[in-house]
């Protein structure tokens, strides 16, 4: 198409506008076509097979920040670290923000482009937060007309199944979700005061369980006197504002 447009009978000034409108066309093409990654096509300079690096990842997206050792070519293109760092911190790769330890932000555009052109090198430092997409998703309410809605129940029951033993709360649990929910970097055992509180009020029988009627009664009744506090503990646990899970 340039070729027809440098050979027409146009001025030269519409030949300018012409083929610069093509060629901003062709670079917001390419870089549309960065941000899902490469398809697993890589350029012939990341097919060169180079020296294995060592990667620490900081990872900044829950209240405990944790560290782990990646390794990885660096002919790896930057989707592709993505796509490892995401499944090792549980997320989808689609909310990670990336970060080099010269606080250069990897941007969507950089996606096809490997390591060694990013200049990262053995025993860098790479920082993992949570980019602005969850932002942008609309928030749900959690409850309507006084009453909780049932996909919030849903996320409530599933909390209680996942920390419980065999089905049931026992107080070392409920130190163990405590200490998720909160994202406490702090052991959290079965004498703790928050534990005894929550006990006292919810364990209906006394018998040193906490029923799943009364886990949910706990958060029901959070959920309509402080839904800021609910809020939190739904991000800390990896919940969007659509109440669909992060990971």
């Amino acid at each position: 198409m340039i070729n027809e447009v440098v050979i027409s009978n146009k001025t030269l000034e519409e030949k300018k506008n012409i083929i610069t409108k093509c060629l901003q066309i062709l670079k917001l093409m390419i870089e549309e076509s960065e941000k899902k990654g490469t398809a697993c096509l890589k350029s012939h300079n990341a097919l060169l097979k180079i020296k294995l690096l060592n990667l620490r990842i900081i990872n900044n997206i829950s209240k405990n920040v944790t560290e782990t050792i990646v390794k990885v070519y660096g002919n790896t293109t930057i989707w592709e670290l993505k796509e490892i760092i995401a499944s090792k911190i549980g997320i989808s790769v689609e909310f990670l923000r990336l970060r080099l330890s010269n606080n250069f932000e990897v941007q969507s555009t950089d996606h096809g482009k490997t390591l060694i052109t990013l200049k990262i090198s053995d025993g860098d430092d790479l920082y993992c937060s949570l980019n602005d997409l969850e932002s942008s998703i609309p928030q749900k309410e959690l409850s309507k007309d006084g009453e909780v809605t049932k996909e919030v129940i849903g996320i409530f029951t599933e909390w209680y199944f996942k920390f419980s033993t065999d089905g049931k709360m026992t107080r070392d649990d409920c130190g163990r979700f405590i200490k998720a929910v909160t994202g406490s970097k702090d052991t959290i055992d079965g004498d703790d005061q928050r534990v005894s509180n929550l006990f006292n009020k919810y364990d209906m029988d006394n018998d040193g369980i906490l029923e799943l009627t009364g886990f949910l009664t706990f958060y029901i009744n959070s959920t309509l006197s402080k839904p800021k506090v609910v809020w939190d503990n739904m991000a800390t646990l990896g919940v969007r504002h659509d109440l669909k899970k992060v990971t």
